[in-house]
């Protein structure tokens, strides 16, 4: 009896927190450049949940491209927890594929294995969501490219040796490159790629897509940021932010004023920082964090719900 009766507050206490997680309508098209739009298919996830690009068969005259295609079957992606504040429709389009052999058109003279054209709109499908698309951070969306056998054939069609260092990027609207705001991991059997924010994102060899350095902003004064997520259970993320070189102290307070974690005590270069707080040790309730650098003294306030 008192299994059955823990069994069901599991399976009600998943289900709220299930519940409680944004859904995604997600599109995947292909767009050839001398033929409609073609929908492949569609289907709803929620932050969190894993979900693996599923096989699909390509009617004329998108089965040309059908070995471009399968070289993402198998991947998977995830809107990790807490990226969006609603419920989303995502359209993924297969962009800018040439239908006369099947390959993605080279940008900027260099092969592309990957060109994604990402448009938000609201769940029905109706209202386009601001572009680019910014994710709340920490959290990003991730992409798992599955380096299989069909996914290196088609890097070699494309011109591409997938044994290179490959990357992605986003593609500007005047054509360039960047790769601020996305990162590149390489596996021998996957590329993974974290993705913070959602707008044109190409695939090509790594010296293609960042020969040049991006351009890194600097802040223009010392920041503190709110922390994220708040309410929080039972870590969190702080950012802040430094102008120039500084000693930087970082402190949690409880209500009465008793430091109770001490985040960073360091010299910091000029840029913006972030720290991951663990309060699995801490009761619920309120807490004050304070930047101290060089005469400057920043708080704000976070709340802890256990």
């Amino acid at each position: 009896m008192r299994r059955s009766l823990l069994f069901i507050v599991i399976l009600l206490f998943s289900g709220v927190l299930f519940a409680q997680q944004n859904k995604i309508n997600v599109v995947i098209s292909i767009k050839c450049t001398n033929a409609p739009q073609f929908s492949i298919w569609n289907d709803t996830i929620r932050e969190g949940q894993k979900y693996e690009v599923k096989p699909a068969n390509l009617a004329a005259p998108y089965n040309i491209a059908q070995a471009l295609y399968n070289s993402i079957v198998g991947s998977y992606f995830v809107f990790e927890d807490g990226c969006i504040n609603q419920d989303i429709q995502v359209r993924i389009t297969l962009n800018n594929v040439n239908c006369s052999n099947g390959l993605f058109t080279p940008a900027n003279a260099q092969a592309l294995f990957f060109f994604w054209r990402v448009e938000v709109f609201d769940f029905a499908g109706i209202d386009p969501l601001p572009s680019p698309y910014n994710f709340n951070s920490p959290s990003v969306f991730r992409l798992v490219l599955k380096k299989s056998g069909l996914f290196n054939a088609f890097c070699q069609l494309s011109g591409l040796n997938p044994a290179e260092l490959l990357a992605f990027a986003y593609m500007t609207v005047t054509g360039s490159f960047t790769t601020s705001g996305i990162t590149t991991q390489n596996y021998n059997d996957s590329l993974v790629a974290r993705i913070s924010h959602f707008s044109d994102i190409v695939g090509g060899k790594q010296q293609g897509l960042v020969s040049v350095e991006d351009p890194v902003e600097l802040p223009v004064a010392f920041g503190l940021d709110q922390n994220y997520p708040n309410p929080f259970n039972p870590s969190t993320i702080i950012k802040y932010s430094v102008p120039e070189r500084a000693d930087v102290v970082l402190r949690v307070y409880d209500v009465m004023g008793v430091e109770v974690a001490r985040l960073v005590n360091d010299t910091k270069d000029a840029g913006t920082y972030e720290v991951r707080f663990d309060a699995s040790g801490l009761p619920s309730g309120m807490y004050l964090y304070e930047l101290r650098a060089g005469s400057v003294v920043l708080n704000k306030k976070m709340l802890l719900v256990k």
